[in-house]
């Protein structure tokens, strides 16, 4: 699908023509931001444009009024200097592609001769279009990326198109539907759904955003889950004028930050980047057999558009039969010829310089066994991870993750605990509660059969705790030696305290099977008590578990001593219960 050839250039109108129109169409412009979910800062506005009275008016009148906001926005673009690293997002409509009046020539000249990079301007794409004129839809797309710019995903694209652009085009971004953001915060469903969604669509290199976030509760989900990109009434309101949106959140700050997902190894990802020595994709063959032989070290090549934006890799193996065949050098200098560099490019997944190890590894195997990630930072190229790096990154996580783990039971230890805690105190847009689980009679039980026999009690309650609470809303932890912890979000109080209940039966149940069967028998074991030389009898094990449950719209990160304390002083009530369960709620300070 061609770029329409009978676009006239759009052409400044005097007052009296604005006027004129003015009364059949009024065009109003709205710029709604999007803000990166970890900095908080602007990184595109989302342009679009209503007019009234278009219904009545020729296509052609309501494609000017149309483009009349597209081209404003990119002035605003290249005059303000607080915007220079900003980028517009503007709908695409697959109904209008076809109709004359969408001079996309012309508005890459125009970004030229401004000195904008073509890259920052997103097109959205979105509406049904024609089944049977896919094709042509993804031809068009192409030549867009071809003159530079980035193509995002509408919400409401067909399902067939929206496959074949993933599959075929590689989109940069991806709006997620509104209708899993809209009330998120009070439907488990939607979060579960949603949180698939970003984790597909990450998995395949594609930023995602969720737009229409109506309150913080939604905010913070849509930042725990990991969206790239967030917008809506709860961040900024659209303005009527692209220089006066905020470049950054308004809830950002140095004592309030977007918080990461998951900051798992930013670090030794920097450490790891290589830097292979780039190509430009216009370079002759003729530079790109100098540029081997002057590189020895490496065989492979990032190659990247005018804009610094990488399109694959270059392998020495894709031109090693010209390499070594008696004229095949000269044949690709031909020009004659017409083989470019182009022709030889290897796709390869790219990612951000912000993205986690494990988001990293996660694109990799979704690769056609690849040489490597090619990292970008601001969607140029910034550096390169070959697959030792990628080996290394997860030697290291794996070495990172055991030293945070209780040996015993695999689970969680102090650091993580606490790091929870904090987190949960924190989202206060729901019901939570945190347990602390200690045993009784443990010290008699392992005097009177060993420590192996002990390790043994550790390990089955730690089992019993990593299988018999839901994982999509639980944490479980060992704080050391016969101390466990668990935290819940989403949760009414009978829902948790029959969890808990039914953990503390399990446990006492298969604890007996560990004793001896006469001590079974008696539902005692001897011991010497500690003062003198008489025999006490003790009971068998069980577990006593202290609940504090936190209601909604309670707590702040700064309770986490406060808490820890309390849940202390209760599980000491917990052991003088006779179901061994004692709750407490916490209240507004």
């Amino acid at each position: 699908m061609r770029v329409p050839t009978d676009a006239r250039p759009i052409q400044r109108r005097d007052g009296a023509a604005d006027a004129a129109d003015a009364t059949t169409v009024t065009a109003t412009r709205r710029y709604n931001p999007l803000f990166d979910s970890q900095s908080g800062s602007l990184y595109a506005f989302e342009g679009w444009s209503s007019s009234d009275g278009a219904c009545n008016q020729p296509q052609e009148m309501i494609h000017r009024s149309l483009l009349d906001g597209l081209m404003s926005a990119l002035d605003a673009l290249s005059t303000s200097p607080k915007l220079e690293a900003v980028r517009l997002l503007w709908p695409l409509d697959l109904s209008t592609m076809r109709t004359p009046g969408w001079p996309f020539e012309q508005t890459s000249e125009r970004l030229r001769s401004a000195g904008i990079d073509p890259a920052r301007l997103v097109f959205e794409v979105a509406g049904r279009g024609d089944t049977a004129e896919l094709d042509q839809v993804l031809a068009f797309l192409a030549e867009l990326r071809r003159d530079g710019h980035l193509i995002a995903i509408g919400a409401q694209l067909s399902y067939d198109l929206r496959l074949r652009l993933l599959h075929e085009q590689a989109p940069e971004l991806a709006r997620l539907a509104p209708f899993l953001v809209d009330g998120v915060e009070h439907d488990p469903k939607k979060r579960l759904l949603l949180t698939h969604a970003v984790r597909q669509l990450q998995g395949l290199g594609v930023k995602v955003w969720a737009s229409g976030i109506q309150n913080d509760a939604a905010l913070r989900i849509c930042q725990d889950i990991g969206c790239d990109l967030v917008a809506g009434p709860a961040l900024a309101s659209p303005e009527s004028e692209p220089a006066r949106i905020p470049l950054r959140c308004g809830r950002t700050g140095e004592d309030q930050k977007m918080r990461r997902r998951d900051d798992t190894g930013p670090e030794l990802v920097r450490s790891q980047l290589e830097q292979p020595p780039p190509l430009p994709v216009d370079a002759p063959m003729q530079q790109v057999f100098d540029w081997f032989r002057e590189h020895v070290e490496h065989s492979y090549f990032p190659v990247l558009n005018a804009y610094g934006r990488p399109l694959g890799l270059l392998r020495e193996r894709d031109i090693k039969r010209f390499t070594y065949s008696s004229y095949g050098r000269e044949l690709l200098s031909n020009r004659a010829l017409k083989k470019s560099l182009a022709d030889f490019l290897t796709p390869c997944p790219t990612v951000d310089i912000s993205a986690s190890a494990e988001l990293i590894l996660e694109v990799y195997a979704a690769s056609d066994q690849p040489p490597g990630v090619i990292v970008t930072k601001d969607w140029r190229y910034h550096g390169f991870l070959s697959q030792a790096a990628l080996l290394q990154i997860i030697e290291q996580q794996k070495l990172a993750t055991a030293r945070e783990q209780n040996p015993l039971t695999g689970l969680p230890g102090n650091r993580q605990i606490l790091a929870y805690i904090g987190e949960t105190l924190e989202a206060v847009d729901c019901t939570r509660a945190l347990a602390y689980f200690d045993f009784d009679h443990f010290k008699p039980f392992n005097d009177r059969y060993g420590f192996r026999h002990g390790d043994r009690v550790i390990q089955l309650f730690g089992e019993l705790l990593r299988k018999g609470l839901p994982a999509n809303s639980t944490f479980a932890g060992h704080i050391g030696g016969d101390d466990f912890f668990a935290g819940f979000h989403r949760i009414d109080e009978t829902e948790v305290t029959g969890l808990i209940m039914q953990l503390l039966r399990d446990f006492e149940c298969n604890a007996e099977s560990l004793y001896e069967p006469e001590d079974r028998e008696r539902g005692y074991i001897e011991a010497p008590a500690r003062a003198d030389l008489s025999t006490r009898r003790l009971p068998l094990l069980r577990c006593s578990a202290a609940l504090m449950l936190i209601p909604a719209g309670v707590g702040k990160a700064d309770q986490v001593e406060t808490i820890t304390r309390q849940m202390a002083m209760l599980k000491k009530r917990a052991k003088a219960s006779p179901d061994g369960l004692a709750t407490l709620s916490l209240e507004m300070p």
